[in-house]
């Protein structure tokens, strides 16, 4: 399991959004499936599309508590 540091809530699972999701450009959710223990990371419905072409300037990490804080009030397209 990937663990990061945050700021907020200490060390915890760490999570991969894309950008437009961490800067909430978009408000629609679609969750890739960890492997094993791995958390679910999340993609906006665009950049789930074209996952394979996404670089490191698309995508952000943030500790799973993060992502959740993120993801309230917003959709799930999964």
């Amino acid at each position: 399991m990937r663990l990061i540091e945050c700021g907020d809530h200490k060390y915890a699972p760490a999570v991969i959004v894309c950008v437009h999701l961490f800067d909430g450009t978009s408000h629609e959710w679609c969750r890739i499936e960890g492997e094993g223990e791995e958390m679910d990371d999340w993609l906006c419905p665009e950049c789930a599309e074209r996952m394979d072409e996404l670089n490191v300037d698309d995508l952000r990490t943030v500790c799973m508590h993060c992502a959740r804080e993120l993801r309230e009030g917003t959709e799930d397209a999964s």
